[in-house]
């Protein structure tokens, strides 16, 4: 997972003027990608912060819109986090 940490990190510095993505919708797409890593796993946020490079602070803002849209699940409580609604195959 550490290879995939690098990359989130090398991705943040290859961006072209020609494609534009908010740096929301980006972190988005690192916490599907992560979670789609860990099938089946529910992920707290501190695991999704330290995994996506994402600030946890900044991290629920990024996720409750993922939820409402039916990507994610979460799940409170002390075995609560956060995981992928559908299979990512």
């Amino acid at each position: 997972m550490a290879a995939l940490a690098l990359g989130f990190s090398l991705l943040s510095r290859l961006r072209t003027p020609t494609l534009s993505v908010s740096q929301t919708a980006e972190y988005a797409l690192r916490a599907v990608v992560w979670l789609a890593h860990k099938p089946g796993e529910c992920q707290t946020t501190t695991q999704l912060a330290d995994g996506t490079l994402v600030s946890p602070s900044y991290l629920p803002k990024v996720l409750q819109p993922l939820g409402r849209a039916g990507i994610l699940s979460s799940q409170r409580g002390i075995r609560g986090g956060y995981a992928l609604r559908r299979d990512p195959e």
